[in-house]
């Protein structure tokens, strides 16, 4: 059951990952905080169980289904992304649905949802993302076969990662079907994975202008090949290799392809030697060449680390690195290097009163000479469990983007009521 919940939460988070960066490698060789009770090892302050204020879900035979209906309220003082940005109250509505079995083996989930933001004083930024996701898997002896899909309609605005100036929100989806199997023999683990994700974007107005982003469409085709040794628990070594294929169906005439092959090569060591310090770590290279000979190749040391201090039982300190190569989406330039910095902080004021607080900075440097752009911000959080059926969040977020462009700033106070069963 923990592992239902933690498996329907995992879903959730992939539109909020897809939108902004990939989804990153720590994440999917190394287990995140585990759920459980507070004194187990690896066990967070946000991952930790709380019997009497967690939602409970409704049992249906052998299955958990978690419905989820959130509605926030607050201001935005800069809802278009602009050196003068416009601001406006904002309601934001979400609503979700997971399935997940309770089976001892085998597994299926299921989730839907749905995200509405409405700004009354600026219409034109409204929008509404949806997300559906359908996975499967078969245990046979001690190895597992899985299988999923997921399909998310969202937006990119002006303040996303690498977005052009946009007048308001554009359109985009990402399809993604992917198979792997998990392999055991004694402590060795192996896992050969392959991967179809399908890109398409709307069209856009930048500067009041019509513009296409058709150009942006495009298959990745991943396979890969990770290979972990487990020392003991929440000690593990790992070694994993990827090749990915990148072909763009609506390539403009005339201009040289940026069709791609990538190879990234990673080693790394997840190890928590107390219930007071983790470290994960993956080192390695990243290289891409390209179809055209218009392009040279981008080839760049590559890391992701993370680091989880938790001084008391009470409190949680998180911080990570990530550096990897990206496709850039502005016009006239084919890839940046993306280096990211997060910190955070999660206290437990109380058994039902949760304090967080976060900084963050993306440096994407854009290769073949296009310059650099810089996110920085940050925002702190109280959450009150209030029982088994309503939490409430408070919120302040700042961010700031320094790049050649023009900068801005954004600021965003949130309330949130969140309901669940």
């Amino acid at each position: 059951m923990r592992w239902a919940l933690l498996g329907s939460a995992g879903v959730a988070a992939l539109g909020i990952v897809l939108s902004g960066a990939r989804a990153q490698y720590i994440t999917q060789f190394f287990p995140e905080g585990l759920f459980g009770p507070g004194d187990n090892l690896g066990v967070t302050v946000r991952s930790r169980a709380r019997p009497e204020t967690d939602f409970q879900g409704i049992h249906a035979g052998g299955f958990l289904i978690q419905p989820r209906l959130g509605e926030a309220m607050g201001y935005d003082n800069n809802t278009n992304g602009a050196a003068r940005g416009k601001g406006s109250a904002l309601f934001d509505t979400t609503a979700s649905v997971a399935l997940n079995s309770l089976w001892s083996r085998n597994a299926f989930g299921a989730y839907v949802s749905v995200d509405d933001q409405r700004y009354p004083a600026q219409s034109r930024q409204n929008q509404t993302d949806w997300t559906m996701a359908i996975g499967g898997a078969v245990d046979i002896g001690r190895d597992r076969l899985t299988a999923g899909y997921s399909h998310l309609a969202l937006h990119q605005t002006a303040r996303t990662l690498d977005s052009p100036q946009l007048d308001a929100p554009g359109a985009f989806s990402v399809d993604t079907l992917r198979t792997d199997a998990t392999l055991r023999s004694g402590r060795f683990t192996i896992i050969p994975a392959f991967t179809v994700t399908d890109y398409r974007f709307a069209g856009v107005s930048i500067a009041g202008v019509p513009a296409t982003q058709a150009p942006r469409d495009r298959v990745e085709f991943e396979s890969s090949l990770t290979l972990r040794y487990e020392v003991a628990p929440l000690r593990s070594l790992v070694l994993a290799l990827r090749e990915t294929e990148i072909h763009h169906t609506e390539a403009p005439s005339g201009i040289p392809s940026t069709d791609s092959h990538g190879m990234t090569l990673l080693a790394g060591i997840d190890f928590a030697p107390s219930a007071v310090w983790r470290v994960s770590a993956l080192a390695g290279v990243q290289a891409r060449t390209y179809a055209s000979s218009a392009y040279s190749n981008d080839v760049a040391p590559v890391a992701e680390f993370k680091l989880v201090w938790q001084p008391t039982g009470l409190t949680t300190v998180t911080g990570t690195l990530d550096r990897r190569i990206e496709d850039a989406a502005e016009e006239g330039f084919i890839s940046y290097t993306l280096t990211s910095v997060r910190l955070s902080v999660d206290h437990e004021l109380r058994r039902d009163i949760l304090l967080g607080a976060h900084a963050d900075y993306d440096n994407l440097a854009y290769n073949h000479g296009g310059g650099t752009s810089v996110f920085a911000g940050g925002g702190a959080s109280v959450t009150w469990l209030t029982n088994r059926n309503l939490h409430v969040t408070g919120s302040f977020e700042h961010m700031t983007k320094t790049a050649r462009g023009g900068n801005y700033g954004d600021d965003t106070l949130m309330l949130k009521l969140n309901l669940g069963l």
